[in-house]
């Protein structure tokens, strides 16, 4: 059987103000709507559930048993809903953030400490990954995305509110001076088919890294060379400095290698373009307060948040 739980709302509301009218301002209707409704109610149990007179209203003993037994639901579900509401502003419990090693690394690591000094009170879980997760089966907050990721077709990124938080993450190819000098110099990407090629895996989906270079001159995965594969951006630089093969990273990893010239970088004109860095959550949460507040250390207003499509 369902219940009519709008009926016993209503009934609630009036055995809580002892009138039609207060319980109406209550609920935000008219009283004539409570009337409706409380005949309704009476109407499905048989029996009359409160003595009307033109001053006031009265429980009828059933009236008072249904009082009795509904009142503690109901007030639970009204401590409930307010713990949700309170929670929903504040960001009680904190934020559960989904981001890649490498975004973490050049861009919210930096942020997190100022973050913390400013406020606090406030918690967070950092979850990495090099995907987007299911935000409700993992609990997620927000996440920080690579533009292939967010402007993907993947289901998970429909509806999001996206919000750039990074211009450019720029892709290179770099190797030492030594192992330059040892193998010769690459040109163009199919030279690498000549090299030692330093690769990446994923470490969530499990996929090799693409070395994206476009035109006509493209290396397919399964062409490139190497005797190493790694999951972690740290070893495979490092890996590059001990002379031991090119790599296909992130700029941003190399700027103090590149700087002090321990790496080259190799075949700029052959790159793709830099892609965009992205924050985005479900629509539900722009009012968390955390959230807000971690947006605003990236320069970031509510008002400057787009929904993603």
């Amino acid at each position: 059987m369902r219940l009519p739980l709008s009926t016993l709302e209503a009934f609630n509301a009036v055995a809580r103000n002892n009138s039609l009218r207060g319980a109406a301002d209550v609920l935000g209707v008219k009283p004539s709507t409570i009337s409706h409704q409380l005949k309704a109610l009476e109407e499905k149990l048989g029996t009359a559930v409160f003595i009307r007179t033109t001053r006031s209203v009265q429980l009828t003993e059933a009236g008072n048993a249904l009082y009795r037994g509904t009142k503690p639901a109901f007030d639970q579900i009204y401590m409930a809903y307010e713990r949700a509401r309170v929670s929903a502003d504040s960001g009680e419990g904190g934020l559960k953030l989904e981001v890649s090693d490498v975004i973490y690394d050049i861009l919210l690591g930096p942020v997190i400490k100022q973050f913390c000094l400013n406020y606090p009170e406030f918690a967070i879980e950092l979850s990495f990954s090099d995907g987007m997760s299911n935000f409700v089966d993992e609990g997620l907050h927000a996440g920080f995305y690579s533009e292939s990721i967010v402007t993907s077709d993947d289901a998970e990124t429909k509806g999001m509110v996206r919000v750039e938080v990074m211009q450019s993450l720029s892709p290179g190819v770099f190797a030492t001076p030594d192992y330059l000098k040892s193998h010769g110099t690459p040109t163009r990407p199919s030279d690498l088919l000549a090299h030692d090629c330093i690769r990446y895996r994923y470490p969530t989906t499990k996929r090799l890294e693409e070395w994206d270079f476009p035109g006509d001159d493209v290396i397919q995965l399964r062409e490139i060379p190497g005797k190493f594969i790694t999951s972690t951006r740290s070893s495979q630089v490092d890996l590059c400095l001990k002379d031991l093969g090119v790599i296909y990273t992130l700029k941003d990893y190399c700027i103090d290698d590149l700087e002090e010239g321990r790496l080259v970088s190799l075949m700029e004109d052959w790159l793709p373009v830099p892609k965009r860095v992205y924050v985005c959550f479900p629509s539900e949460y722009r009012a968390v307060e955390p959230l807000r507040l971690l947006l605003e250390c990236f320069g970031k207003r509510p008002r400057e948040m787009a929904f993603g499509t």
